[in-house]
């Protein structure tokens, strides 16, 4: 009995040094963990302080960002109004512009039409110059042909000069031949009266008793020769039957006109006519010509 009491102090006491080290244990540990939380918390202070300065620091900068940002900004407002002032000037060059461009199109259009047209009177141009061309290739092939035709009328006229004279120096020649024959006849007693050529006197006007002259009878005869190469003709009229230069015969045949011819040559008992061309083809010798005095 007395040696559990014993046996119960020592346990006591080692209980109580077992508390007084676990005690000192959290003493210690009480201590280190202060320790710890104080150098923590010096270690957090310092981290604090250094991100307040560089939290202050970036501040600086964002403020001078910022003003800088703002600068920015009111340049580029003022930039804006400018850029609003301008584009209000461009918008309204370009509705300018959009009339100018209408105006430039209706213009457009109206040279389109014009040059359609002027287009179509270049091709009618075009045909009329070749119509023209033609014409004056077909006129110029009757120049030449005009001009050989010229040629051959004076070649023509040339002859029917020399022809003219030389039935002039013929018909001169006939009446003088004519003239001497009949007188030599006379003269030498060979040619009998009646077979002397009759020879007609111009017609005489007489009065009646102080009244209206009398109307003498046309002047007729016949034709005796005829050219139509040369288209004239011979009448047995002239100067002693009141024929004269220029004077217009009627030539019928069995009292139906058929053409007219003018005097050229007069002579005393023949005349030289020009016929035109319808009348040298239809007269002939022996029709019958009328002179009106």
């Amino acid at each position: 009995m007395n040696g559990t009491p014993a046996i119960a102090g020592t346990g006591m006491e080692q209980r109580s040094k077992l508390l007084i080290i676990g005690l000192g244990a959290v003493a210690a540990i009480g201590v280190a963990c202060s320790v710890w939380l104080f150098t923590s918390a010096q270690q957090a202070s310092m981290n604090f302080l250094r991100l307040e300065q560089q939290i202050r620091e970036e501040n600086t900068q964002l403020r001078d960002r910022l003003a800088a940002v703002e600068a920015e900004r009111q340049g580029l407002e003022a930039r804006l109004t400018t850029t609003g002032g301008r584009l209000e000037e461009v918008r309204h060059e370009l509705e300018m512009v959009k009339g100018q461009y209408e105006e430039l199109d209706a213009e457009y259009r109206s040279v389109q039409v014009e040059r359609d047209q002027l287009a179509g009177q270049v091709q009618q141009m075009s045909t009329e110059r070749e119509q023209l061309q033609d014409q004056m290739a077909r006129l110029s092939g009757e120049k030449s042909a005009l001009e050989q035709t010229e040629a051959e009328l004076k070649r023509t006229l040339d002859r029917l000069e020399q022809e003219n004279r030389r039935l002039t120096e013929r018909l001169d020649d006939l009446t003088h031949r004519a003239a001497a024959g009949a007188v030599i006849g006379v003269m030498a007693g060979a040619v009998p009266t009646a077979a002397m050529q009759t020879i007609e006197l111009p017609p005489i006007v007489v009065q009646q008793g102080g009244g209206r002259p009398v109307t003498p009878a046309p002047v007729t005869g016949k034709v005796v020769q005829v050219d139509r190469a040369h288209q004239f003709a011979v009448v047995n009229k002239g100067r002693r039957d009141g024929v004269q230069q220029g004077m217009t015969f009627q030539v019928s045949r069995n009292g139906n006109p058929i053409g007219k011819m003018t005097a050229l040559r007069v002579r005393d008992n023949f005349t030289a006519c020009d016929l035109g061309r319808s009348t040298a083809a239809a007269v002939a010798v022996g029709d019958q010509i009328l002179v009106l005095p």
